[in-house]
């Protein structure tokens, strides 16, 4: 059911999708002098912004136009990411605008001339845009109203989340590829028949490196008894350990390295240090085992035939990405068909396995893919083959033992 706001709301981007129609805008604004700030990259919500700002400044100021701009991140309820605020100004009067995506269109939700941004924050806190001139912002685990810094206490945030929009994830891009060869050999090494493959509970917002932990604690239980209490992590079937999926333990353990990690406590998501605090908190608490991380980046770049002897050894690992990738790998007689997902932003997901390929062409050459079987923590593809080398940074990979 949408509520009457929200109609509203749409009603809105229709009437602004009309005049940008009648006004016959391209992506570029090529007949304006437009002076970017740094934060303009050219995406979709930019593209989005300058289209419908050029319509309307042109009904205000004719064909001259001097617009400077900036934006912000802003992130729903839940803290994902939900769009922009945008801070302008044309020909010397202020204003801001707002484009998001929650339907899977890129759209404008408000747009203010003569008018100061309602986000006087500073410092750390996350932007939070509820709908239509709700304007909040998040910082050390509450909500304020962005106008007056009014904590927003537990009754009211229930009732915003009732008229709240939330982000529609647009985060994924494709590429495809054909691999023609005449020969190929592989070196291939998986830690189970059917590794931990946990994923998102929507209860919680950024909680990807929480998953990674709780996929390598699922992973470690079936070595160290009670790490997840009262629970049995898989089955031995024909000589192969078969993990389980989904239960209300991993749930609950999900939800408990998310609160000990600190998730959202400062930026959105979980850094580094945090993963680590909060992953030995856990182990502390739940018996006297010893963990040991060991450490595969190597000059900046993640050393390959290191992390392979580590799972050899049965040492699975997590990898902090800024940008990742998730194949899929369809295998022919003289040809590898890749499917590529792509996502540009931060995520965490452990390795349970490698893939080493390495083809000779049909033109005499020789190529060699690096691949990591991963747990990638998001529902919409639970496993898959990670390419250590594409589209990707490699933020920091860490083995990890728990005896």
């Amino acid at each position: 059911m949408i509520n009457k706001k929200s109609k509203l709301i749409k009603l809105s981007f229709i009437i602004v999708a009309i005049i940008v129609a009648l006004t016959s805008i391209y992506l570029f604004l090529t007949n304006i002098p437009v002076a970017y700030a740094m934060e303009l990259d050219g995406n979709e919500y930019d593209q989005v912004f300058l289209k419908n700002i050029d319509g309307l400044a042109k009904d205000n100021y004719g064909t001259d136009i001097d617009l400077v701009a900036e934006k912000e991140l802003l992130y729903d309820l839940n803290l994902n990411k939900l769009g922009y605020i945008y801070d302008f100004t044309v020909n010397n009067e202020h204003g801001y605008a707002i484009v998001i995506n929650y339907t899977g269109e890129f759209e404008m939700a408000e747009v203010f001339f003569d008018a100061v941004n309602p986000y006087t924050i500073s410092g750390q806190a996350i932007r939070v845009y509820v709908t239509n001139m709700t304007y909040l912002y998040y910082d050390n685990q509450n909500y304020y109203l962005a106008k007056n810094d009014m904590l927003i206490d537990s009754e009211s945030l229930k009732e915003l989340k009732e008229m709240a929009l939330y982000g529609a994830y647009d985060d994924f891009t494709y590429d495809n590829e054909t691999i023609s060869f005449t020969s190929k050999s592989e070196d291939a090494k998986d830690l189970a028949k059917r590794h931990p493959y946990l994923t998102d509970l929507d209860s919680l917002s950024n909680e990807c490196v929480a998953i990674a932990g709780a996929n390598l604690i699922q992973y470690w239980d079936r070595f160290c008894p009670n790490l997840i209490p009262n629970y049995t992590p898989g089955n031995e079937l024909m000589g192969h350990y078969i993990y389980r999926g989904e239960s209300e333990e991993t749930n609950k353990l999900i939800s408990d390295l998310y609160y000990d990690m600190g998730t959202n406590s400062n930026l959105a998501g979980t850094s580094i240090a945090q993963f680590k605090s909060g992953f030995e908190k856990y182990i502390k608490r739940n018996g006297s085992y010893i963990l040991t991380y060991s450490y595969c980046i190597s000059s900046g770049k993640l050393d390959y035939n290191l992390v392979k002897s580590y799972i050899d050894n049965g040492e699975p690992i997590v990898l902090f990405l800024s940008g990742f990738n998730i194949i899929t790998l369809t295998n022919g007689d003289n040809s590898n068909s890749i499917r590529y997902t792509l996502s540009k932003y931060n995520h965490a997901m452990t390795a349970f396995g490698y893939k080493d390929i390495t083809y000779t062409l049909t033109n005499g050459a020789q190529r060699n893919d690096k691949y990591l079987a991963v747990a990638t923590g998001l529902r919409e593809f639970s496993k898959g083959y990670f390419n250590i080398s594409y589209k990707t940074n490699i933020d920091e990979a860490l083995a990890i033992k728990i005896n």
